[in-house]
């Protein structure tokens, strides 16, 4: 799918991660003719996206201003209890990202919509997550995303930043199965055979995807392993092992008999071990 083709942008929400370190990331809805997905990006993803755009398009301004890097210290206000300022400070900065974003699709200056840099930026998952952003620029911009849709992208490899996200989509991946089984077994206690035939499938699907990210990402640590430091390598080594038990476990429940009976499968479905 070519940018032309992309109808709109939005940012409804926005999300606070601990991993790898504390910031926002902001949900990108990204609407085609026929499919949608959803690419994660953190505020500083969007500073790079501008310098990327800056080397494309040298001295010329993008229709939308991309709001400032502002409050710098707003989460360890957050962390200090004062929050309503700093989630206000988050609503009218998605606002103007969305605005940014949006600027650009909706442009009469068609290549905005065609900019390689806006491209990568909006890919979804496994083709944005293999960008790399300029050699001589800021760090690679991350993202993760669930796909609906595909883009065009020229990205060929994995970053130390993208094996990251590729396994927080792992693990949204992961929630969704597991909500999958527990309506499976909701629909089952209330005879509704046909929701839970939808549930199961949905369930079987997702685990489809898992297996293809997982694979994605046991050959992105080959890539990028010797880059890493011993400690790192190892943790990451553990990280994905714990994603491989977490999908022979929810395998096991999908392919398995019925309704998740037994009160700790539940709350182990709940809970979930990887986050």
């Amino acid at each position: 799918m070519t940018m032309e083709q992309i109808r709109y942008v939005k940012i409804p929400l926005a999300e606070t991660r601990t991993e790898p370190d504390h910031h926002v990331e902001y949900a990108l809805n990204v609407q085609g003719p026929v499919r949608s997905w959803t690419v994660w990006h953190r505020y500083n993803d969007f500073l790079t996206l501008a310098y990327e755009l800056e080397r494309e398009f040298p001295g010329t301004a993008t229709p939308a201003t991309l709001p400032p890097k502002t409050l710098s210290s707003w989460f360890a206000k957050v962390t200090a209890g004062d929050s309503s300022s700093n989630l206000e400070f988050i609503e009218e900065r998605r606002h103007s990202l969305e605005r940014y974003i949006q600027g650009m699709i909706m442009s009469d200056d068609d290549r905005w919509r065609t900019s390689k840099a806006l491209q990568r930026f909006l890919a979804p998952a496994g083709k944005a997550s293999k960008y790399l952003a300029g050699k001589n620029g800021p760090s690679s911009i991350s993202g993760t995303a669930s796909e609906t849709g595909s883009i065009d992208s020229d990205a060929g490899w994995a970053t130390a930043g993208s094996w990251l996200n590729d396994q927080r989509d792992a693990e949204q991946i992961i929630r969704d199965v597991r909500q999958s089984i527990l309506r499976r077994e909701n629909a089952l206690t209330r005879n509704e055979v046909s929701v839970s035939h939808q549930c199961l499938l949905q369930a079987k699907r997702r685990l489809t995807d898992l297996g293809r990210t997982l694979k994605a990402l046991e050959q992105g640590l080959e890539q990028i392993s010797s880059g890493l430091a011993a400690g790192e390598l190892l943790r990451r080594q553990d990280m994905l092992m714990r994603l491989n038990e977490e999908k022979a476990n929810l395998t096991q429940l999908v392919l398995g008999p019925g309704v998740v009976s037994g009160g700790s499968d539940r709350a182990a479905l709940l809970s979930g071990a990887s986050t």
